[in-house]
């Protein structure tokens, strides 16, 4: 594929120069051992680049035509009876208490059963104004809906409003289509009171299909558990072979969420929409699948724009996220294979890439290709306690921090790659390394801000002048290790083969 190239045909040509060379001749300098790639270490690597992402396809998520017509019923809702745990988590955030505020009997939802109906099929079967009526350009609902799990609702070419002075929230445990439709809260007329603390938001538990194509979110959601907008989630009473909760997010607008888009063990394919206007996050993962793809993020508030957790994994890429309250993208706790791949990071409050806690498991990978970022408060890319991580073909910039900036402790085995980076106008050093044990230099470009600003620091300043000449006067991969093996008395620190005139 294109966006493998690069990387793959810089390591084919670094391999074809080391053919050409000596035999590896490592040298020790004080606490640092330089020693140039083998042969085999940059094969390798490229095998790694190589291996297919663990993203999601269109046809993972496909659309599950219910025949019939779904049955319409109103039932009450309980809170700590069999079967009611689609509603338990929200005992406490609010929802109750504000149903009871418009509804004056024992609160009740709208449950559909049984078939696949839509908003007009809706608001005749309900035949109720109190609960459902027509509106503007659309319908207006003003209870809970709950989608059972062998029923669908589709809203095609249409606006839901959910009211939010009556505790209207979308409870999916079967499928919910939106296709070039809108989804929206609607806070009453001129003067009416809102709900405080409460605005309708959609809950789409393991089992569901959720479809989102060519329409729009907007003011949805609010800062408690499980309702900051659109979430998908697995609930604790849900059998563990359940399937997760599965979404197509396509072609459309978010905007005005406490977070965007919230998934727990889900699976999810989000490409080509626009989020604005958001107060956490545009997209929250935790134990996730996702291929992120295509999006146009701006105006985080408080939070990262993106953030993964967990044993999420998948694909984040041609994505551009501007104005993140904190990083562009935050990577935390997390042990899946990702890639992070030709995105544009500028203007975060925070680092362009946040890495925190990253274990390396066997097969997974962790790879930074080909980003730009720039114009961050922090660092471009930051991380700490990552074991493994490739950064390759990444562009750099206008951060007063470093362009890259990696810390472990001490007793954690580290390894850190980077080759092909191009690093520019950095307030300090462009890389800094702390307590990574094994790091791998190779192509990588700098352009300094100021005459005397160091180009490494930290564990690589000791040996910065052997390194420029190894890796920008001799197009070698270099490794440098760490604190593993100690020489006081070097003959020369630079390996053989990258010497001049060896």
């Amino acid at each position: 594929m294109p966006h493998l190239l690069q990387p793959v045909l810089m390591i084919r040509a670094l391999l074809m120069c080391s053919l050409l060379l000596v035999p590896v001749q490592a040298q020790d300098l004080l606490r640092h051992q330089l020693s140039s790639m083998p042969t085999a270490e940059l094969e390798s690597m490229a095998l790694v680049l190589q291996a297919p992402d663990q993203g999601v396809e269109k046809a993972q998520i496909l659309r599950h035509i219910s025949s019939g017509r779904a049955s319409v019923s109103l039932t009450s809702m309980f809170s700590s009876q069999q079967g009611s745990w689609p509603f338990e988590p929200f005992v406490h955030n609010g929802l109750f208490r504000v149903i009871a505020s418009y509804q004056t009997h024992h609160p009740q939802v709208v449950l559909l059963r049984g078939g696949s109906i839509d908003l007009a099929q809706l608001y005749k079967a309900l035949g109720n104004e109190q609960v459902m009526s027509r509106h503007k350009d659309g319908y207006l609902l003003s209870y809970p809906l709950q989608i059972a799990p062998d029923a669908a609702l589709n809203i095609d070419n249409s606006t839901l409003y959910l009211r939010q002075q009556s505790g209207t929230a979308l409870i999916n445990q079967g499928e919910l289509n939106l296709q070039q439709a809108t989804l929206t809260s609607w806070s009453g007329s001129e003067g009416a009171e809102p709900a405080p603390g409460f605005r309708p938001f959609v809950i789409a538990w393991a089992g569901s299909r959720t479809r989102i194509v060519d329409s729009r979110l907007n003011r949805l959601g609010y800062n408690a558990h499980l309702a900051h907008g659109l979430t998908l989630a697995r609930g604790a009473q849900q059998a563990p072979g359940l399937a997760p909760a599965s979404l197509l997010l396509r072609g459309s607008r978010i905007g005005e969420l406490s977070s965007g888009v919230e998934l727990h063990n889900a699976m999810a394919r989000i490409e080509d929409n626009r989020f604005e206007n958001l107060q956490q996050y545009a997209v929250d993962l935790e134990d996730t699948r996702v291929s992120l793809i295509g999006n146009h993020v701006r105006k985080v508030k408080n939070q990262s724009a993106i953030r993964l957790r967990g044993s999420s994994q998948g694909v984040l890429e041609r994505n551009v996220i501007l104005d993140a309250g904190k990083a562009g993208i935050e990577v935390r706790e997390q042990q899946g294979d990702l890639v992070v791949r030709q995105n544009i990071i500028g203007t975060s409050q925070s680092s362009g890439i946040l890495l925190r806690q990253i274990t390396a498991l066997p097969g997974a990978r962790l790879l930074l290709l080909d980003n730009h970022i720039a114009n961050t408060q922090g660092s471009g890319i930051d991380g700490e306690a990552v074991e493994l991580a490739h950064l390759m073909g990444n562009r750099i910039g206008a951060t007063p921090e470093y362009a890259i900036r990696f810390r472990n402790p001490a007793d954690r085995p580290s390894r850190l790659i980077m080759m092909g980076n191009q690093m520019a106008q950095t307030g300090k050093a462009m890389i800094r390394t702390e307590g990574i044990e094994r790091v791998v230099l190779g192509n990588n470009r700098y352009q300094m801000a100021q005459v005397n600003q160091p180009l490494l620091a930290g564990d690589l300043m000791p040996v910065q002048s052997l390194l420029m000449e190894a890796t920008l006067q001799r197009p070698c991969v270099v490794e440098v290790l760490i604190g593993i093996q100690a020489d006081t008395n070097p003959a020369d620190g630079l390996p053989a083969n990258c010497r001049d005139g060896s």
